[in-house]
């Protein structure tokens, strides 16, 4: 009944969720994860039947897998005395996959790879009229394509806009951090 559907699982990466994908991904070709802020087994990115995912922002397996120093070790080489209110994020993705144009609000923001490879997308802030509400395949021709590989660090400048996709396994660290001045002034608005 459900064999080759698309299925959304919100919670997909807690216990329950996990355990329903498992049995899903038998079922259908591929499956999407989309989870921020819970724990998650890395079982399914690794699993060779599952062929789709996406895990965007998630900051609880940073600290599950000791991450933290070695987020520190590239924070600490962009770190200015004024920098505050840091948060460490990891992307997991899985086949053709891509994570959504973005804009960067952050004082400090950096991606960086840690496995696979990825191709960044970078636009400037001028072209915002020809990039907004369009799907990332008509406005590539307007932004700067960086591959990404290990060990490769990228800053995305204030007010700049971004999206990053694999083919395969990727596995992509972000770093967000403000000054004082920004995060005051984002509490007082």
């Amino acid at each position: 009944m459900l064999n080759n559907k698309k299925i959304l699982v919100t919670g997909g990466a807690g216990f329950i969720g996990s355990h329903l994908v498992e049995k899903l991904i038998k079922d259908n070709p591929g499956h999407i994860i989309l989870d921020n802020k819970k724990y998650i087994s890395l079982k399914s990115f690794v699993d060779p039947e599952s062929e789709q995912m996406n895990i965007y922002k998630n900051r609880d397996i940073v600290s599950q897998f000791r991450l933290t120093p070695a987020y520190d070790e590239i924070y600490n080489s962009f770190y200015s005395p004024i920098h505050c209110n840091k948060n460490y994020y990891l992307n997991l993705l899985k086949g053709n996959n891509a994570i959504a144009l973005k804009c960067n609000k952050h004082n400090l923001m950096l991606i960086y790879q840690i496995h696979g490879e990825s191709k960044l997308y970078l636009f400037n802030p001028s072209h915002r009229v020809n990039i907004m509400d369009k799907p990332n395949d008509q406005i590539k021709k307007y932004g700067h394509k960086i591959n990404l590989k290990p060990g490769i660090v990228i800053m995305i400048p204030i007010e700049w806009y971004y999206f990053y996709e694999s083919n395969g396994s990727s596995i992509v660290g972000e770093i967000e951090s403000d000054n004082y001045f920004t995060v005051l002034y984002n509490n007082l608005r």
